[in-house]
């Protein structure tokens, strides 16, 4: 269904963001 699609979706998409955010913080603690 659709509703399972766009869930799944919105998982991956949180999943990347995070991922993001964990090395955008790394990066900054490195930084300085």
């Amino acid at each position: 269904p659709a509703a399972e699609r766009f869930a799944g979706h919105v998982t991956t998409a949180f999943e990347n963001l995070k991922h993001i955010i964990k090395r955008h913080e790394n990066a900054v603690v490195w930084g300085r």
